[in-house]
C-alpha cells in the first residue's frame, strides 16, 4: 500500500477499483505532507500527473483501472514522531518532562491512532499529565449550553467561543484542537408547567403542616370536603395564562436566560485560565455584551404570553397545589394540599390484610446497603452501581374523567440500578420476541395493529355465510394484585423454553438506545454489555422482592402486583399474559379459527365470526380467552359491536371488510361546542424553534398515516387534526410545509393532494 513506501526510488503500484486501502483514502491529506507521481490508465496512452493529495483522490474516485507510480512521498511529522511518542505513553511515567507545545501535539496525534482501546489508554495518560501541569483535564467536547433565544443564534455563539480561544496565548496547535471541540447547543426554555407546577414539593415531603388547607373547609376527614378543580373551569381572567397547554413556552422576559449564557462562557474562561493565566483579566460580561450589541435583536415577533404573566397568574393560586391531569397532560389542575395528602395515603394504603403495600421499618441507608451487596454478589461484572442513587418516590395524579380518582405512580429516576434494570428489560423483551415456540397475542407497538389485522384477516373474512363482530376488553389489577410468584414463574418458563433451542447462553445488549440485542458474547465492552440468560431470572426476583419506595419520609414496600415504575414492569406484565395465552391457544384446537385476538399490554381486541343462530358458540370461545389469565387479573368488557374504538383507532366492519381510521378524541366536543376537550399540542405562539413545531405536526401526520387503511379515513382524520391545529394557532404555511415533507419522505401523492381538503381551501397545486 502507499503508506508503506516513502523516500528512495520511484515505486509502481498497480491499482484496481476498490482495492485501495481505506485508511489511505480517508486520511490521505492528514497523513502525507508531500505526494506526487504519475497515473497510467489502461487503454490510454496519455499519463495523468498528480502533484497533491487532492489530485490523487480524484484519481482514486475514478472508475478506471491502471498503474499509479509514486515518485515522491513524505509523511507528515505529526504522524511519525508524535504518534510514536503518544504510543510510548502507555507505560506510566515513561515520559517525565514534556513541554506544553509537545503535549498539545500529542493530543493532535492521538486522533490518528485507529484502535479505540489503545486510543483510550493514551487519553488516560494525557489526562493525567494535563492534571499535573494545568490542574484540569481537556474535555472531549466543549459543550456550550445556551437557552433558546432569537438574539444569539448557535453560529454566533460558536464564533464568540472561537474568538475567546484565539485571544489566549496558547500554541496554535492547542487553539486548533480546542476550536475543533466547541459544540454550541440550545436548551429548552421553561414552559408553563415548569413555572407553575409545585405538587412535587408536597409529594416528596408530605408535610401537611407546612401547607395546610386553603379551600376554607374545616373538616379534615372526608376528601370530598376539600376542593380540586380544573383551572380551565375557574372563571378568573387573571388565570388565563394557566388555561393554556402545559408545555407552551412563554416569552422569557426574565434575566435567567442571559445569566446562563454568562455562566457557560465563564466555564470556558476558567478552562482557558488554567492553561493561560493571562485569560484571567478578560471581562466575560463586557465580552458577551459587546457581541450582543452587534447582533440583530429580534423582538417584533414576540409571543402574546410572557413568563412574568405566568408567574403573576401562579401567585393568584398561592397555597394551592398545581398539577396536571392523567390521560390529558396538557391541562393543569389546582387542588387543596389537604386533598392531595389524604388521597395520597388513601391510594397508597398499607397495613390491611389485602393491601398492596406494607410499612417497612428499615432505613433508606440499610436498603441501599442491601442493594449494593446484591449488586456485588450477582452483577459486579455486569454494570456499575450508582452510589449517588436514592430510593424511588411515589406520588399521585388525578384522573381526567373523575378528579376524585387518582393514579399511583412511582418514579425510578434516582434508583441506583435503573440503567441495569433497563438493560435487563430489553434482554427479556428480546428473548420473548425471539422465542418462536411461544404463541401469544401481543402486539409490540400501536402502529403495528393495522398490519397485524390485515395479515390475519385477509382470507379469514372471505366466508360470505358468516357474520362478524368485535369485542374489546381491559385487564384490571395487573399492576396492583398480581402475585410475585406468577411473575417469576413466567420468566422461568420462558428461559426453559429458550435454553434447549439455543447454543449460546449469553445475550449481548447495546448499552444505549432501544435496539441492538443479539445472542452471543460481546467483543466491545465499552458500547455493549453481555449477560447470561440465568441472570435475567435473578434480576426479576430482585426487582419483584425489593419494591421499596418513599412517600414523604415513610418507606413502603409493594408486595402485590408488577413493580410500579420499574423499567422491567411492562415486559413482565406482557410475559405473564403471554404464558397464559400460550396454553389457552394450545387447548383451543380448531376453535381458534373462529376468532382473531390482539393484545397491547392490558388492552385486548377480539374479532369473532359466527353463523346465524350460533353466535353463542363463538362467545364461549371468547370467554375462554378472556378468562385464561390469573384469577387476580380481572377482564372487563368495554365495547361490543361492529364499530369500536381501540387504542388510537376507529375500527368498523362492513360487508366482510375492515376499515380502520385514526381516533380523534376531540371530535364529539368539537362538533357540540367548538372547543377542545383534550389538549394535544402547545399553542402556535409558543416561544420554541420553528423546526420543533414543524416536527410536532409531522409526527402527528405520520401517526395518522399509519392508522388509516384507506383514503377516506385518511382525509377525514387529516381534516379533524388540521382543524385542531388551526384552533391552536398553526398557520397554513406551516401545515403546507409539513405536507410537503411527508411527500418527500413517503413519495405518496396523497400528501400533496391533502392541500385541497376544505380545511386548507380549494387550491391548485
Amino acid at each position: 500500500m502507499i503508506k508503506r513506501h516513502y523516500g528512495g526510488n520511484s515505486i509502481e503500484i498497480t491499482w484496481k477499483t476498490g482495492e485501495i486501502d481505506a485508511s489511505n483514502y480517508v486520511r490521505l491529506r492528514k497523513t502525507y505532507k508531500t505526494l506526487n507521481g504519475m497515473m497510467t490508465i489502461e487503454g490510454m496512452e496519455k499519463q495523468i500527473c498528480f502533484q497533491s493529495v487532492n489530485q490523487l483522490k480524484h484519481v482514486i474516485r475514478s472508475n478506471h483501472k491502471g498503474t499509479i507510480r509514486v515518485e515522491n512521498i513524505q509523511l507528515n511529522d505529526i504522524i511519525t514522531h508524535y504518534t510514536k511518542l503518544a504510543l510510548n505513553l502507555r507505560k506510566r511515567n515513561n515520559i517525565t518532562n514534556i513541554s506544553d507545545d509537545v503535549l498539545w501535539k500529542l493530543f493532535a496525534a492521538k486522533r490518528f491512532i485507529r484502535k479505540k482501546p489503545l486510543r483510550q489508554a493514551i487519553q488516560y495518560q494525557l489526562t493525567r499529565i494535563c492534571k499535573e501541569k494545568f490542574g484540569t483535564s481537556i474535555p472531549n467536547k466543549i459543550t456550550i449550553r445556551v437557552p433558546y433565544n432569537k438574539v444569539l443564534p448557535l453560529g454566533r455563539i460558536q464564533h464568540m467561543a472561537i474568538d475567546l480561544i484565539k485571544i489566549s496565548n496558547l500554541p496554535n496547535v492547542a487553539k486548533e484542537l480546542l476550536i475543533h471541540k466547541v459544540r454550541p447547543v440550545y436548551t429548552k426554555q421553561p414552559n408553563i408547567g415548569d413555572i407553575a407546577m409545585n405538587f412535587m414539593n408536597m409529594a416528596r415531603s408530605m408535610d401537611i403542616n407546612k401547607y395546610g388547607c386553603v379551600c376554607k373547609q374545616k373538616a379534615k376527614t372526608e376528601c370530598q370536603n376539600h376542593q380540586i378543580n380544573k383551572i380551565i373551569d375557574i372563571s378568573d381572567d387573571t388565570l388565563l395564562p394557566l388555561k393554556r397547554h402545559r408545555k407552551m413556552i412563554p416569552f422569557p422576559d426574565d434575566p435567567g436566560t442571559w445569566k446562563k449564557v454568562y455562566m457557560e462562557f465563564n466555564k470556558l474562561k476558567s478552562l482557558l485560565t488554567k492553561m493561560d493565566k493571562n485569560m484571567e483579566s478578560i471581562n466575560i460580561y463586557e465580552y458577551i455584551r459587546g457581541n450582543m450589541k452587534s447582533s440583530k435583536s429580534i423582538t417584533s415577533k414576540r409571543t402574546t404570553l410572557s413568563a412574568y404573566q405566568v408567574r403573576i397568574a401562579t401567585r393568584q393560586l398561592k397555597g394551592w397545589l398545581i398539577t396536571y391531569a392523567d390521560k390529558n397532560p396538557g391541562m393543569l389542575i389546582a387542588c387543596c394540599p389537604v386533598w392531595y395528602a389524604q388521597n395520597t395515603w388513601k391510594t397508597f394504603k398499607y397495613g390491611g390484610e389485602n393491601d398492596t403495600y406494607i410499612l417497612v421499618e428499615k432505613t433508606e441507608e440499610e436498603i441501599l446497603r442491601d442493594w449494593r451487596q446484591f449488586h456485588k454478589e450477582h452483577l459486579g461484572k455486569t454494570g456499575s452501581f450508582n452510589r449517588k442513587g436514592k430510593l424511588p418516590y411515589g406520588y399521585i395524579l388525578p384522573k381526567f374523567k373523575d378528579l376524585n380518582k387518582t393514579r399511583p405512580i412511582v418514579s425510578y429516576y434516582y434508583h441506583p440500578l435503573r440503567r441495569l434494570l433497563n438493560i435487563f428489560a430489553r434482554a427479556l423483551t428480546f428473548l420473548l420476541k425471539s422465542c418462536t415456540e411461544v404463541r401469544h397475542l401481543t402486539i409490540w407497538t400501536t402502529d403495528a395493529l393495522m398490519q397485524n389485522i390485515k395479515h390475519q384477516t385477509e382470507e379469514w373474512m372471505a366466508d360470505n355465510e358468516c357474520e362478524y363482530a368485535m369485542v374489546t376488553g381491559d385487564i384490571k389489577n395487573m399492576y396492583t394484585m398480581l402475585p410475585p410468584e406468577e411473575q417469576t414463574k413466567a420468566v422461568e418458563w420462558l428461559i426453559e423454553m429458550m435454553l434447549p433451542t439455543r447454543r449460546e447462553k449469553y445475550i449481548t445488549i447495546k448499552r444505549r438506545g432501544r435496539e441492538g440485542a443479539r445472542f452471543g458474547r460481546s467483543y466491545n465492552k465499552t458500547t455493549h454489555l453481555e449477560i447470561k440468560m440465568t441472570q435475567i431470572l435473578t434480576m426479576v426476583q430482585f426487582d419483584t422482592s425489593s419494591c421499596f419506595f418513599k412517600i414523604g419520609n415513610t418507606i413502603l414496600k409493594q408486595v402485590w402486583g408488577v413493580p410500579m415504575g420499574s423499567p422491567m414492569s411492562p415486559i413482565i406484565a406482557i410475559l405473564v399474559c403471554a404464558r397464559r395465552e400460550h396454553y389457552c391457544i394450545q387447548g383451543l384446537a380448531r376453535e381458534k379459527q373462529m376468532i382473531r385476538a390482539f393484545r397491547y399490554v392490558d388492552d385486548m381486541l377480539i374479532m369473532m365470526k359466527y353463523r346465524k343462530g350460533k353466535r353463542h358458540l363463538t362467545e364461549k370461545i371468547i370467554t375462554k380467552v378472556m378468562t385464561c389469565y390469573h384469577k387476580s387479573m380481572e377482564m372487563s368488557v368495554e365495547r361490543y359491536g361492529t364499530k369500536i374504538e381501540f387504542l388510537e383507532y376507529q375500527i368498523s366492519m362492513e360487508k366482510h371488510t375492515i376499515e380502520m381510521g385514526h381516533l380523534c378524541k376531540n371530535e364529539e366536543q368539537l362538533l357540540k361546542t367548538g372547543t377542545l376537550k383534550f389538549k394535544k399540542l402547545p399553542e402556535a405562539d409558543s416561544f420554541a424553534p420553528r423546526k420543533q413545531k414543524l416536527g410536532l405536526i409531522i409526527g402527528n401526520f405520520c401517526r395518522i398515516g399509519k392508522h388509516c387503511s384507506n383514503i377516506k379515513t385518511l382525509v377525514l382524520a387529516m381534516e379533524q387534526t388540521c382543524t385542531e391545529m388551526q384552533m391552536c394557532g398553526y398557520g397554513k404555511n406551516l401545515l403546507y410545509e409539513a405536507l410537503e415533507r411527508m411527500y418527500q419522505k413517503t413519495g405518496s401523492e396523497i400528501w400533496r393532494t391533502m392541500k385541497k381538503i376544505p380545511i386548507f381551501g380549494r387550491v391548485t397545486i
